[in-house]
């Protein structure tokens, strides 16, 4: 009598078995999920919007009051401070951009296993 020579492979395989119910289960849970990380972005879609009208409108306030001065190196800082933040609104809009496609990688890696799920559910019948 031979003993099995893998029984932790058996039981590991015998674990991500397809149900019903977990498959029903596993379906919420990642729709309730996207949707929470859809709501977050929408939310960072404003912030960097926001982010990136009010540094506009400051660094273009610095670059105008800088200019009014009559002598040229005092209006060396205002520039680069406008320049500072124009760095930093541009690197939240991308970084929103960014957010977005790992998003929509991460709605279609979703769907696709959980139509594989559904398939091995289906095929076990």
């Amino acid at each position: 009598m031979e003993p099995n020579p893998n029984p932790l492979k058996g039981r590991l395989l015998a674990q991500f078995e397809p149900d019903r119910d977990k498959l029903a289960r596993y379906r919420a849970e990642v729709e309730a999920m996207l949707e929470q990380k859809e709501r977050s972005l929408v939310w960072q879609k404003w912030y960097a919007g926001a982010a990136w009208v009010f540094a506009v409108l400051l660094a273009t306030t610095f670059l105008v009051l800088g200019a009014t001065r009559a002598d040229a190196p005092a209006w060396f800082w205002p520039a680069m401070t406008a320049l500072v933040i124009l760095i930093g609104a541009a690197v939240e809009v991308v970084k929103y951009f960014i957010n977005r496609a790992r998003l929509e990688l991460l709605c279609e890696i979703k769907a696709l296993d959980v139509h594989v799920r559904e398939w091995k559910e289906s095929a076990k019948g």
